[in-house]
């Protein structure tokens, strides 16, 4: 079996027709549900970027051991393993996190191809370039630095074939036209889009954008809360994420068309997922996390995820209710590929799902970033989540949370009051998945409030 694996950086699950969504367009992706199984509680593990891969890589649960780390030598990979076992294996990337610094997310593929330039890839100077701001520099991240380097990055283009993700999507289709013939091949496309900077052509853009709009334009905006932010320009910032999300449909749709054009739709497992979401003023909030404050929870909007995934011959859709996250893709993979796993993986396998049968899955999902900052102290919320109940542990800052997301999805109503016993429950259940894994559960000890 032939295995596809699309990711998308920082794709909202809720913006997606196919999840409910009815205002912003994803029709690629919405007919690829259709002929799909579509995973309902999907959720995040480690967060964000680098500490998400290393579980997807891995089978492991990075965050209650690690932080943003290259990716350690003495770990097998998924790569290495599919390697080992005569796959042609293929990384083409551009998110830039993975392949800068040393990470080394590309050991183990037989070949690689990083199109460089997204967000702050010191990738291009142009001392001789004039660069402007639409908006004022204190309004985006970095005080406008990141985006500086990303107009030098892209100072020349000129259409939407341009973009990165459609670089990406473009050579990935490349690569498959070159490798359909092998006996069996993995290809893992990665695309930062639509991560920002937002920067897809305007008329994508316009699709959403308030009427007649004349403000600011703020496309790569501070992580904060959005008090700094006017109404409009929320409105607009957020339309360039809906914009590029939809360019990204768009460009995803080139790589399923090419898998049907090639004939292989009947020996190859297309998987489509992303890291995690983002706020676009949701809970008062824009961005994924705070830059230099408390850390701010990870709640619905961030860390429940899409993930599609067809079959080879699948021509029909369903939902899958099974409990899954980023360390299951690793045994899932192997065994559709029929490929023995190595020991250690805390992932579980949901094949048996894919092929139709009923599995126990997970009782409850984790989602926290590394339990240390750089300097040693431990900051990062964890989302434990089981079908009706979110539970969110603060650690710096000892909050505690409780939200009942099938009576409110918003998570506007903290009930940790009101249900002690399922706060007990949940808690219990961290603790205990914490204790299986050998990691250090007495940052946790007589929380306050349980």
């Amino acid at each position: 079996m032939n295995v596809v694996m699309i990711v998308s950086d920082t794709f909202r699950r809720d913006h997606m027709g196919c999840y409910g969504n009815r205002w912003i367009s994803t029709p690629v992706l919405d007919a690829f549900a259709k002929e799909s199984s579509v995973f309902e509680r999907a959720y995040a593990a480690s967060f964000p970027t680098i500490p998400n891969r290393y579980d997807c890589f891995t089978g492991k649960y990075g965050f209650p051991f690690r932080g943003w780390a290259p990716l350690p030598e003495e770990e097998m990979t998924l790569a290495e393993r599919l390697t080992r076992a005569g796959y042609v294996t293929q990384l083409i990337v551009d998110t830039p996190h993975m392949m800068s610094g040393g990470f080394r997310f590309e050991r183990g593929f037989r070949g690689w191809d990083w199109t460089r330039g997204q967000e702050g890839d010191r990738f291009v100077t142009g001392a001789n370039f004039r660069i402007e701001f639409e908006c004022n520099r204190k309004k985006m991240r970095a005080n406008g630095a990141l985006t500086h380097q990303h107009r030098l990055n892209t100072y020349y283009w000129k259409e939407e074939s341009d973009r990165f993700v459609a670089q990406t999507m473009t050579k990935a289709c490349r690569w498959l036209e070159q490798n359909h013939e092998a006996k069996k091949f993995f290809l893992w496309i990665d695309a930062f889009d639509p991560h920002e900077p937002w920067d897809p052509p305007e008329y994508f853009t316009n699709m959403y954008a308030p009427q007649n709009y004349r403000g600011q334009k703020i496309y790569h905006p501070n992580y904060d809360f959005t008090g700094y932010l006017t109404k409009g320009e929320l409105a607009y910032s957020h339309a360039t994420y809906c914009g590029e999300l939809t360019l990204v449909d768009k460009w995803v749709g080139t790589v399923l068309r090419k898998i049907d054009d090639l004939g292989l739709r009947d020996t190859t497992a297309v998987f489509f997922t992303t890291d995690h979401g983002f706020y676009h003023g949701e809970h008062g909030r824009i961005g994924k996390h705070t830059i230099g404050g408390e850390p701010w929870a990870l709640y619905e909007e961030v860390a429940h995820i899409p993930l599609i995934v067809r079959m080879p011959g699948q021509t029909r859709g369903k939902g899958v209710n099974t409990a899954v996250q980023p360390p299951d893709l690793m045994p899932t993979i192997l065994d559709l590929c029929g490929v023995r796993k190595p020991k250690g993986m805390h992932g579980i396998s949901f094949a048996p799902a894919l092929r139709g049968k009923a599995i126990a899955g997970r009782r409850q999902t984790f989602t926290a970033g590394g339990f240390k900052d750089a300097k040693g102290h431990l900051n990062t919320p964890v989302t434990v989540t089981s079908g009706r109940w979110s539970l969110i542990l603060g650690v710096r800052t000892k909050f505690l949370e409780l939200y009942d997301i099938k009576a409110d999805p918003g998570q506007k109503r903290n009930v940790v009051k009101k249900h002690p016993q399922v706060v007990r429950r949940l808690y219990r259940a961290f603790m205990g998945f914490l204790n299986d894994l050998n990691a250090d559960a007495q940052k946790f000890e007589d929380y306050p409030g349980i």
